[in-house]
């Protein structure tokens, strides 16, 4: 039976290493969007800053055929969902060895058979506790867990040492 690794969200990260890991590992994707790149399609009108040659890998690019896309040309974020991801997204919904799920956030994650005090070390399963649209909340286990949320939405406050600078709050 092949280890078990979670990914916590379906962006461009999430998606390049669920297709990676498929052969290796059975994969659960968690995506708090109702959509897979849900962050992406936010500013899906905006090209982005690289081009297709760095947003790609060699494996994704052969699932999303990308052989007639110019790989020096800038694509909108709309472009890199529907050439690229979408394909990507429908190459990991094929497969056994994948479960994606959307509408689900991760709420909380810990290892099992760990406490403050002893962490270090420490080799147990991960838990993830994940709430579904609606509220319904559901436990996952896996062996291997990975943080693809990235930092849209993720602001630094710009106040010292990381705190909220007056005021800053009510933007």
């Amino acid at each position: 039976m092949k280890p078990t690794l979670l990914i916590i969200g379906a962006g461009p990260i999430g998606i390049e290493l669920a297709i990676h890991a498929i052969d290796t590992y059975n994969v659960t994707v968690l995506e708090k969007s109702n959509s897979f790149a849900g962050n992406v399609r936010e500013w899906g009108h905006v090209r982005l800053f690289s081009p297709w040659s760095l947003n790609t890998s060699p494996l994704g690019s052969t699932i999303a055929d990308l052989s007639s896309v110019p790989l020096d040309s800038y694509p909108l974020g709309s472009e890199y969902i529907s050439t690229y991801l979408s394909p990507l997204w429908s190459h990991l919904s094929a497969s056994p060895s994948a479960s994606l799920h959307t509408s689900t956030s991760a709420v909380s994650v810990c290892r099992l058979g760990s406490s403050k005090g002893s962490m270090l070390g420490r080799t147990g399963k991960f838990r993830v506790l994940a709430s579904r649209k609606g509220g319904k909340e559901e436990l996952f286990e896996c062996d291997r867990i990975a943080d693809c949320t990235g930092t849209w939405g993720n602001r630094n406050w710009m106040g010292e040492g990381g705190m909220p600078a007056v005021g800053e709050r009510k933007l």
